[in-house]
């Protein structure tokens, strides 16, 4: 926490110019691990399998993910379970070199309030052909996914695209923050 309170200083000092700022404290989180709600996946064929995971920084070279402490408990076991059905599925990954394949993201969002879990498939084109059947068996494996939508998504520098075809379940899932209740939709920042 002291680094943070450094890099607040240094930062607030290089963009003004006052010097000697004084930063008060800063505060850490009750609950430091696995806070997230969504988690935005890119896809690769590796050895014949597609794999899900994050790419390295800086680079577009895929980092298979096993684990991430920032994400919900059960987010590793749906990577799990969503890798083996796509591979089952046949579904390839998108290669914006060849520009074979189709899938080219898997974005998961879960509800903290409720559970509710939302899968998105973003492709490059409408073409999706296992994505009724594929959606129908993951609402099956795991009752918590609530909304399983298609995103048809060829711009490479953005993860969605702007059309958005709901596959399987609810269009929304049900998020809840104090007395507050909210309707949270594929396209929605959450």
């Amino acid at each position: 926490l002291d680094c943070k309170k450094e890099r607040v200083k240094k930062a607030l000092s290089r963009i003004s110019s006052l010097k000697d700022i004084s930063v008060n404290p800063v505060l850490g989180m009750k609950r430091p691990w696995h806070y997230r709600n969504k988690a935005q996946l890119h896809t690769r064929q590796i050895k014949g399998q597609l794999k899900l995971g994050y790419y390295q920084y800086g680079t577009r070279s895929l980092i298979p993910i096993e684990n991430c402490l920032l994400l919900p408990k059960n987010f590793s076991s749906m990577v799990e379970i969503l890798k083996r059905e796509l591979n089952k599925a046949v579904v390839k990954a998108y290669d914006p070199k060849t520009k074979k394949g189709s899938l080219k993201h898997l974005v998961i969002k879960q509800s903290e309030a409720t559970g509710e879990i939302m899968l998105i498939f973003v492709t490059v084109s409408s073409h999706f052909p296992q994505g009724k059947i594929l959606s129908e068996k993951l609402r099956t494996l795991e009752p918590k996914i609530k909304s399983v939508v298609h995103n048809i998504n060829p711009n490479p520098r953005v993860i969605l695209g702007r059309d958005f075809l709901l596959l399987d379940g609810q269009d929304r899932i049900k998020e809840k923050l104090g007395v507050l209740k909210f309707l949270i939709s594929p396209s929605a920042f959450f």
